[in-house]
């Protein structure tokens, strides 16, 4: 939703970390050029960088930074809705993550407008990237589904009418359980 905001990805990874540290160690995480990356982000005050680039590497080191205290998890559900320069970012430590220890996750949902950006097809079509294609849920999952979330006593007719209602997909399976719990 904050596609058009510049590093909205970023900043939504970056403040709650930044804010939530003790003034010493914001000072240490935001050291040298990270401290370029924290004020792209307008999270602490600062100069706003000169260029995209330097906001972008000086994001990387604000990153590297968190991952000197032990390793670090950066997971990004949708990113096919991600802004251009926090794409940019991703990329950027995606082709630099062996030098780190970080674990890059990227959830990306094939289809979705946004999804054919030069930015996202670059990051997720770089060497080294393992892709993990999801396919959709079983009769028997969403089954279980239904009776885990819905009514443990549901019958085999509606467990497999939800199924053929979702196709399998587990985001179309839950709205349908919100709904159907409503009615």
């Amino acid at each position: 939703f904050e596609g058009e905001i510049a590093f909205g990805v970023a900043r939504q990874l970056f403040e709650p970390m930044l804010r939530a540290a003790s003034a010493g160690e914001r000072r240490r995480r935001r050291g040298g050029v990270a401290g370029v990356g924290a004020g792209a982000l307008g999270v602490m005050a600062g100069e706003s960088p000169a260029d995209r680039f330097a906001a972008i590497h000086g994001l990387f080191w604000l990153c590297a930074n968190r991952a000197e205290r032990g390793p670090l998890l950066v997971v990004v559900d949708d990113v096919q809705w991600a802004d251009d320069p926090s794409l940019a970012w991703l990329g950027y430590v995606a082709r630099r993550v062996g030098d780190l220890p970080l674990l890059l996750v990227l959830g990306l949902r094939s289809g979705d407008p946004g999804g054919q950006r030069g930015e996202l097809e670059q990051l997720v079509g770089e060497d080294g990237v393992d892709r993990i294609a999801l396919g959709p849920l079983s009769a028997a999952a969403v089954g279980e589904i239904v009776r885990a979330r819905l009514d443990v006593d549901a019958d085999e007719q509606f467990c497999s009418a939800c199924y053929e209602l979702t196709g399998g997909n587990p985001l179309f399976v839950r709205e349908l359980l919100l709904v159907a719990g409503r009615e």
